[in-house]
């Protein structure tokens, strides 16, 4: 109503520098934002720190107001902050949905230079921030658009490999080194001499398949410029705990300190005190033998069991169906077969995976077949327990009282295996609990501190 009352006054921006058209595109008020944008014939776009409304509305997420802004004034796209970052910057710095990529898609179509603009601080590109962020999706949009401008760097001569490798996402690499022309940045120096590749080897246990096992390309490339990652270590330039350092300092931006998406599987702040996998793959070297003996037991038994059926075979030589099982038509003793099966089977894979990494040796890179090993001996394990339990049942059931008394004993070693998970979890919580309790508690005191002396 306002706006139709005098279209051509020029609404000023309240004390925090916000103009109406700023806070409505922030709110995310997009009716509000189209009958300004329609009726105003004197709008005011700026915002506080350098900002716009086609920063506000990026900020906010609303394609539908991030389309009608800059199809209004699509110079808004290319503006900068007092930081120096674009709309793009900050599309790039959000979330990586499907809303993300219109957005994207929108800014580079009415300002395809916006991709090319560096911030202040660091020199980085709205790509440079994509691609420490792990927003692939977002990455392929630019590339698409501005191939070009994955050539640029950084004040650190970090190109987009580098902060693809920051990101903890093998997504955000694919994007970049399954286009041929591309492949060469990951070889490419920092100014202390660093290449992606460094990175990759000092931050992971391993290198991921995308660069070993890659495409064409990029497997010819691997082949000629790269032996293996112990050869990628023994030519770094710098401690390896420096060069960790290095990595985490992404400096700060308008959103506050840079930080990368918490989801990824992998984290930097881990590898500085060594990988995970490396600890347990050591302690497992010195268990191997005991963890041998177990698999090997446990196959064994299961092994035999299954030629001892419990209630014995039928021996009749009129019975046509001599030499099968008396109890084959009992539901406990079918489980009994199914479950004596499962854990052989596991515990004998189990055994298998030992040998394996016996050839091959103890190395970060095998980790998963470690892990795959123990999680198979602990489910043979149940699965033998059910076994037992089912197997005596059957045998037992004309006895009803004895054999619940005996399944129910057997089967005791689930409980005891919850309760143990139980307390586990628990104590995780509890300590998580603390952390957030003395958290929120020195954040008050800060808040406290801040506040001025009533007098």
């Amino acid at each position: 109503m306002l706006t139709h009352l005098d279209p051509y006054f020029q609404y000023p921006a309240n004390d925090c520098e916000e103009t109406p058209l700023y806070l409505a595109a922030r709110k995310g008020y997009l009716y509000m934002v189209i009958e300004m944008l329609k009726t105003c014939q004197s709008l005011a776009y700026l915002g506080p720190k350098g900002k716009t409304a086609l920063h506000a509305a990026v900020l906010s997420h609303n394609r539908g107001i991030v389309c009608e802004i800059v199809e209004k004034k699509r110079e808004l796209a290319i503006q900068v902050d007092e930081n120096g970052w674009t709309p793009l910057h900050y599309a790039a710095y959000g979330m990586d949905d499907l809303g993300a990529c219109v957005i994207v898609q929108r800014l580079l179509e009415y300002g395809r230079s916006a991709a090319y603009i560096v911030d202040n601080v660091r020199k980085r590109t709205a790509l440079h921030i994509a691609a420490c962020r792990g927003n692939a999706r977002i990455m392929r949009q630019i590339i698409s658009k501005c191939t070009d401008c994955c050539e640029l760097t950084d004040d650190r001569s970090w190109n987009v490999l580098h902060y693809a490798v920051i990101s903890k996402s093998d997504e955000a690499l694919q994007v970049v080194l399954r286009i041929s022309s591309l492949i060469e940045l990951i070889n490419e120096k920092d100014i202390k001499g660093n290449t992606p590749l460094h990175l990759l080897a000092v931050s992971r246990p391993y290198l991921p398949s995308i660069i070993c096992d890659g495409e064409e390309d990029l497997n010819a490339f691997y082949k000629q410029h790269v032996r293996s990652r112990d050869n990628l270590l023994a030519d770094l330039q710098q401690p390896k705990e420096r060069i960790l350092e290095w990595m985490e300092d992404l400096g700060n931006g308008p959103m506050g300190q840079i930080c990368i998406n918490k989801k990824r599987s992998w984290e930097i702040q881990d590898l500085r005190s060594g990988p995970k996998e490396a600890k347990v793959l050591a302690e497992f070297e010195k268990s191997k033998d005991s963890f041998l003996v177990v698999s090997g037991l446990v196959a064994t038994v299961t092994f035999a069991a299954a030629f001892t059926l419990p209630g014995g075979y039928k021996s009749d030589e009129r019975d046509p169906d001599q030499g099968t099982a008396i109890l084959s038509k009992n539901s406990a003793f079918e489980v009994f077969v199914i479950s004596d099966s499962i854990a052989m089977v596991l515990s004998t894979c189990s055994v298998f995976i030992h040998f394996i990494v016996m050839l091959l040796g103890y190395q970060e890179k095998y980790w998963w077949l470690i892990r795959s090993a123990l999680l198979f001996i602990m489910f043979a394990m149940g699965a033998m327990v059910v076994a037992f339990a089912t197997g005596t049942y059957a045998v037992l059931s004309p006895s009803l009282g004895l054999a619940i008394a005996t399944c129910f004993i057997g089967l005791s070693f689930f409980i005891y295996v919850s309760y143990m998970l139980k307390r586990l979890y628990s104590k995780h919580l509890e300590k998580a609990y603390l952390e957030a309790a003395t958290s929120i508690s020195r954040m008050w005191i800060k808040i406290r501190l801040s506040r001025p002396l009533l007098s």
